[in-house]
């Protein structure tokens, strides 16, 4: 018997004929939780055939209390035993979480799909997992140092620029009273790291010398083009 679909960016097929790993287990629930959530089906071929459960895998309640000791923090799933024909699979429910999730064995993974259009686990690199984060609103990466940024790559032209900006369009006042360094941190355009201070992205994008702009952030450039129905102006 076959389940009638296949498998995507949320739905995962793992054969338990021959009694599925624990490690490919918890790392494909690690990789739901760091994307977007889906289901992981066990005892289905990649075909999508229901071929069945491995004896010590047909108790739903134990499974759901092993993927939570063995994840980081502890992933709750929902575990739903079926039947086809007599033939049973279990189906783990994963949501997707609000916090970068790791195996107990430190391995952090997420789900894409590949070329052949087929879902794969791949581990998560340190700047994806900013950019993870950023995207669950849990990271404000304009508030992060730049990195080999010093202090000196902030312009004092474009800060008394900014302080004009304030002035004249009835920004916070209290910020004209600050000094230089006051109002960096404020706005968060500099933050203090073991005793100096370092630009934030944000910083070097409204206040950072053009130069060390380029060469700091160099994916930092916007371009307008102007139509005029169709036609580039």
């Amino acid at each position: 018997m076959n389940i009638g679909f296949r498998e995507n960016m949320t739905v995962e097929f793992k054969s338990d004929l021959k009694k599925l790993s624990d490690d490919v287990i918890i790392e494909s629930v690690v990789a739901f939780a760091n994307t977007d959530g889906g289901k992981f089906f066990l005892g289905v071929e990649d075909n999508g055939d229901i071929t069945g459960l491995h004896p010590s895998h047909k108790d739903p309640s134990k499974l759901a209390a092993f993927i939570a000791n063995k994840t980081i923090p502890p992933v709750a799933v929902q575990t739903e035993l079926m039947d086809a024909d007599d033939v049973k699979y279990l189906i783990v429910t994963v949501s997707k979480y609000t916090a970068i999730v790791a195996a107990s064995n430190g391995k952090v993974l997420r789900r894409r799909i590949k070329l052949d259009g087929e879902p794969e686990n791949i581990p998560m690199y340190p700047y994806e997992m900013n950019t993870r984060l950023s995207s669950l609103r849990m990271l404000d990466y304009s508030a992060q140092p730049v990195p080999e940024a010093v202090y000196s790559d902030l312009d004092p032209v474009e800060r008394e620029h900014l302080r004009n900006i304030i002035q004249n369009y009835h920004g916070e006042k209290n910020l004209l009273d600050l000094d230089d360094t006051e109002l960096d941190l404020a706005l968060r355009l500099a933050v203090e790291q073991n005793g100096t201070f370092v630009p934030t992205y944000c910083g070097m994008l409204l206040i950072g010398r053009r130069e060390r702009l380029s060469t700091l952030v160099p994916t930092a450039e916007a371009a307008f083009q102007e139509l005029q129905g169709t036609d580039v102006a």
